[in-house]
C-alpha cells in the first residue's frame, strides 16, 4: 500500500485512537477488537478523506504481522 505522508499522520492518528479508547474502557486490545472500532468510525465518517482513512487503517492492521 503506498501513501502519503499526511494520509499517513491521519492514519496513525485513527489507530492510536481507538487503541486509546479501548484502553480507557480496561478492555485488552486486540487486532479484531481495533479493526471493530474502526470500522464503526468510518460508517459514522461523513467526509471521504475520513472514511478513506479508517478503511486504510483497519487495512493496515489486518496486513501488519506482529511480532511479539
Amino acid at each position: 500500500m503506498k501513501i502519503d505522508e499526511e494520509r499517513l499522520h491521519m492514519v496513525v492518528y485513527a489507530i492510536g485512537r481507538v487503541v486509546i479508547e479501548i484502553r480507557g474502557e480496561g478492555k485488552s486490545v486486540s487486532d479484531a477488537e481495533i479493526i471493530e472500532r474502526l470500522e464503526h468510525y468510518r460508517k459514522l465518517e461523513t467526509n471521504t478523506i475520513g472514511k478513506g482513512v479508517y478503511r486504510d487503517a483497519a487495512e493496515v492492521i489486518r496486513s501488519v504481522k506482529w511480532r511479539p
